[in-house]
């Protein structure tokens, strides 16, 4: 199993960033591309057991 964390995060969903060049623009328009910014505020600590996130309810 995979090591995970336990994160509270703040997260921002911009359309069309400013970082984007001009080029790309009109293709991450066409192909309804945008950029997702997470921001972690808390984590806990890493942990390599416990309950299988797959069989989580709601997974």
């Amino acid at each position: 199993m995979a090591p995970n964390i336990a994160t509270n995060t703040s997260v921002e969903l911009d359309e069309l960033p400013a970082f984007v060049r001009p080029r790309h623009r009109a293709a991450r328009v066409r192909h309804g591309r945008s950029a997702t910014r997470v921001t972690p505020e808390r984590w806990g600590p890493v942990a390599t057991g416990g309950f299988p996130a797959n069989l989580a309810p709601g997974s």
